[in-house]
């Protein structure tokens, strides 16, 4: 009779492997995924508060101006457009996919007090800025509320 020793520990390593063996079973490594899904995706933003505004930036690279809209309604910013599938592409399978294409929206809750008639948006280079000042916010002081007793 052989015995043979096994290792109850397994190198990180061996357990990765073992992991990419497991998953690449269930998962196809090449991908039939379409150019334009159909759905509406998200681009990636940036939401940062200074002192005397309220910018955000959004990473649009590939999409013309002139397919781009911002708005507001109450207390939602969105930006909205379209960025178009590559054209005369031949049927392919993807061996990666990590360019969403088709109409995009994002929606950002923003904080009432922004002067939004005094808002600007610039669009460089893919990049979106949108540049909302603070409206002045006078400093309170503390102020005494008199009691009374309730009329009888």
């Amino acid at each position: 009779m052989i015995i043979v020793r096994r290792s109850v520990r397994r190198s990180p390593l061996s357990v990765q492997r073992e992991m990419e063996r497991v998953f690449s079973s269930w998962v196809p490594q090449v991908t039939t995924m379409p150019i334009a899904h159909g759905r509406t995706w998200r681009p990636a933003l940036e939401v940062i508060e200074v002192e005397k505004a309220l910018v955000v930036t959004a990473e649009l690279a590939g999409i013309d101006q002139s397919a781009l809209e911002v708005t507001v309604d109450g207390d939602v910013l969105t930006i909205s457009g379209n960025r178009p599938g590559p054209r005369d592409m031949p049927v392919c399978s993807y061996r990666e996919a990590g360019i969403a294409y088709g109409d995009f929206s994002a929606e950002i809750y923003i904080p009432d007090q922004l002067l939004i008639d005094e808002a600007t948006a610039t669009y460089q280079d893919g990049m979106l800025t949108i540049n909302i000042p603070k409206a002045e916010q006078v400093p309170s002081s503390p102020r005494r509320i008199a009691l009374s007793r309730p009329s009888e």
